[in-house]
């Protein structure tokens, strides 16, 4: 099944709970329950109807999986547990439940498209894909096109200017000194904040807007306060909304995250940017050929590789430098991959670290069995190999994979 149904639904699945996230989710008008006064409390019993006949019945036989995706989804979502609290029920390690979870998405998502009675994929294609080739060049910004966030902030703060004079409005900015830069393509940092200020603008009409920023560990946090002199909160129009939601999805795009309140006084808005890492990849592999190739893919990027073509010395290899994330190949001599993959696994110190299998056998449910994060099918080209790796970071930060 294409990702992309999957990243919708759970996304509405972990915002299940949120009114205003459920009313613009594109579910809603698939599922006819757009424009509704009860769209959200709609939605809601939806979801909650199609994950309770996923629930094995008294008297049919039914299988683990069955029960683990039933449980998984009502716990998880309708009942709000932490992943390690479900993983704890279903007596699964938190690995395992990845890929329990996973499995169970991609049945509610069958389920979903019989309800709607279309493949999700041709609504979503008629709404997403035009939007999502805009802005898929905000992945993986290369080293030159990371953002120092102070010299955009001055550019951005420089365009909106004939805003903040027809509004009446004053910035009052406060930045912790020596931020480094974050992980985000300059342009779309640029478009993210020129979205996010024309919103509080409109909602601090002679006003003030008070900036903060400041690092918190791995991120730069923006936070945004927008007083207007108003008893009512301010209503926004639907091209502020229209903002909000494109900002939203770029962010999310990125890696960071978007949080609001608007308050009756003074609406706040949080932004948390990823900050600019190195990441370490090690690289396991007996052809010089693909250590180059791969070397090639991750130039000009967050990645920083080391490669390994003795496989028998990469145990110790990994836990003199514990990359934050190995590539292994399957076939090589006096010790194959699958032996490395088992003895990671076995391993406290360095069992954690996610592993790609890369190889030209197409042995991947047995990978992924074995404790492998995630498969490729050689040959691989580097838009496929940097979207994997990005996703598993994002997955590790998340704790969402």
């Amino acid at each position: 099944m294409n990702s992309l149904p999957i990243k919708l639904l759970r996304d509405t699945l972990n915002n299940l709970y949120d009114p205003e996230h459920l009313r613009r989710s594109p579910l809603a008008e698939m599922l006819g329950l757009a424009g509704r006064n009860d769209t959200p409390t709609a939605m809601l019993h939806t979801l909650e109807d199609l994950i309770a006949s996923l629930k094995p019945q008294p008297g049919l036989s039914s299988s683990v999986q069955d029960r683990h995706s039933y449980e998984l989804l009502q716990f998880r979502y309708i009942e709000q547990f932490t992943q390690k609290e479900v993983a704890e029920h279903l007596g699964v390690s938190l690995r395992q439940y990845q890929r329990e979870q996973q499995i169970a998405l991609e049945r509610l998502a069958s389920l979903l498209e019989e309800k709607v009675g279309v493949k999700l994929q041709e609504q979503l294609g008629k709404q997403e894909n035009h939007s999502e080739k805009d802005i898929a060049w905000m992945v993986n910004p290369s080293l030159e096109e990371k953002s120092d966030f102070s010299s955009i902030l001055e550019g951005v703060l420089r365009l909106v200017h004939p805003l903040t004079e027809r509004y009446s409005i004053k910035f009052k900015v406060e930045i912790e000194p020596g931020l480094p830069a974050v992980n985000v393509h300059r342009e779309a940092l640029r478009q993210i904040l020129v979205a996010i200020f024309s919103v509080t603008i409109h909602q601090a009409v002679g006003g003030l807007i008070r900036l903060y920023i400041r690092r918190d560990r791995d991120d730069v946090i923006v936070s945004i306060e927008g007083g207007k002199n108003a008893r009512e909160r301010v209503q926004l129009s639907d091209n502020d909304k229209a903002n909000l939601v494109m900002a939203e999805r770029m962010i999310k795009l990125i890696g960071g995250a978007l949080e609001q309140k608007e308050e009756t006084v003074v609406p706040k808005t949080r932004l948390c940017l990823p900050i600019f890492k190195r990441m370490n990849i090690m690289v396991i592999d007996d052809s010089q050929d693909n250590i180059q190739l791969l070397q090639r893919f991750l130039s000009d990027t967050q990645y920083q590789m080391t490669g390994l073509i003795d496989p028998q010395l990469a145990i110790g290899a990994i836990e003199n430098n514990l990359p934050q994330l190995i590539v292994l190949d399957l076939m090589m001599p006096s010790i194959d991959g699958w032996e490395i993959l088992s003895q990671l696994r076995s391993k406290p110190a360095i069992q954690h670290i996610p592993v790609v299998v890369c190889s030209i056998l197409p042995q991947e449910e047995l990978a992924l069995s074995l404790g492998a994060d995630a498969f490729l099918r050689k040959p691989i080209t580097r838009e496929v190999f940097l979207a994997l790796l990005d996703r598993l970071v994002l997955a590790r930060e998340t704790g969402d994979r």
